[in-house]
Order: structure tokens, then sequence, then C-alpha cells
């Protein structure tokens, strides 16, 4: 966290657009907590700016990835469809199908906002799709995490526990599926499991990125 700081001072000493527009989506994730919000919400229309006034369409389109957070985070649901369709029209431009999919997370997140769970499922097999066509080590998490939203918001979470269970099993290093698992768990009622998965992450002291 403090070097992701240190990166975007620099960045914003140094003046250059390029750079602080690569570091602002660099750091997103780590600098995308409640205490920096309005803060990091500025940089991210700042970065924006930038990027639309070079004219850049490859940094214009990464630079849509954090301003759809940027617009949830403002409740700007207008907002968030209209920065959908320019990230979707600039991907569709460039052609590069290492970005292809990345827009489908966000199509599929308005369709479960508007309670349209058939639609969204239709989405993120399509997300799925063009994600393993591009070889992106990224698209599975992001598949099921949006699998999960959908059974839940289905209320047939139950369907795909075990199955959430045996990716967990096979894949410790994804933190966010270690982190979800307990909570499905009791709220299915399993919380005999869900407590031996709590006895395992106090051994390893929460080593959680």
């Amino acid at each position: 966290h403090s070097a992701a700081l240190e990166a975007v001072e620099a960045a914003r000493q140094a003046g250059d657009d390029r750079t602080f527009i690569d570091v602002i989506e660099g750091t997103h994730l780590t600098l995308a907590t409640p205490d920096r919000r309005d803060r990091h919400l500025a940089d991210i229309e700042q970065a924006v700016t930038s990027a639309d006034r070079l004219d850049d369409p490859l940094l214009r389109a990464r630079v849509r990835y954090p301003a759809m957070w940027a617009r949830y985070q403002l409740a700007d649901l207008a907002g968030a469809d209209a920065t959908l369709g320019e990230y979707q029209a600039l991907v569709d431009q460039l052609g590069l199908p290492y970005l292809d999919w990345q827009p489908g997370q966000f199509t599929a997140g308005r369709l479960l906002l508007a309670g349209r769970t058939d639609e969204a499922e239709v989405a993120i097999e399509h997300l799925l799709e063009l994600g393993t066509a591009a070889g992106s080590p990224d698209v599975l998490g992001a598949y099921g995490g949006l699998l999960y939203a959908i059974r839940w918001q289905q209320g047939r979470t139950a369907e795909i526990a075990d199955f959430f269970l045996d990716v967990a099993r096979e894949n410790p290093s994804i933190a966010a599926l270690r982190a979800s698992i307990p909570l499905m768990l009791c709220e299915l009622g399993r919380c005999d499991e869900a407590r031996e998965l709590l006895l395992g992450e106090i051994e390893r002291d929460f080593d959680y990125p």
C-alpha cells in the first residue's frame, strides 16, 4: 500500500500524463480502499481526462476499468452505463484479445443489478469463452465470482457449493475463494465445515495478500 502511494505521488510530481495513467491503473486494486475513496476518485477522473486528451485508444480503454469502479462508488448508474459503452467501443476498436473479455464483467454486473439473472448467466458464459481464448489468467476468477453472485441472487447457492470447495482445495492460492467459502457454507447451514476452514486459516495466521 505504501509503495503504491509513493508511486502515485511520484507520477503526480512527474507531470507526465502517460506515466500517471499507467500508475493509476496499476495501483487501482491496491488503493481502492474506503479511507482513500475521494482521493482515488479524483485521481481516476484525472487519468480519464488525460487519456481522452491524448486520444490513445489503448490508454482510454485501460483507464475505463477503474472508471467503472468510480461510477459505482458514486452510485451513478447512468454514468456507469455510459462508461461501459465507451469501454466496449474502445475494446472493439482495438481488437486485442486480452481486452475483449474485460467489459463482460461489467455487463454481467449491470444485468445482476437489474435482477436479470438469466441474461447475466449468458453474459458470463461469453466472458469465459473470450477470456479462455485470450489465455487470460484472471478469467476463471472473474467467472467464478460472477457465477456465485448469480446463484446467490437466484437462491441456488447450494448447487455450486461443492464445486467451489473442490476448486478452492485445488487452488489454495486463490485468496478470494478462501475468504468467501466459509460465508457461503454458513449461509447454507454447513457451519461445522466453515469452522474447520477458519481453524485452518488461524493456523496460517490468516496469510492473505
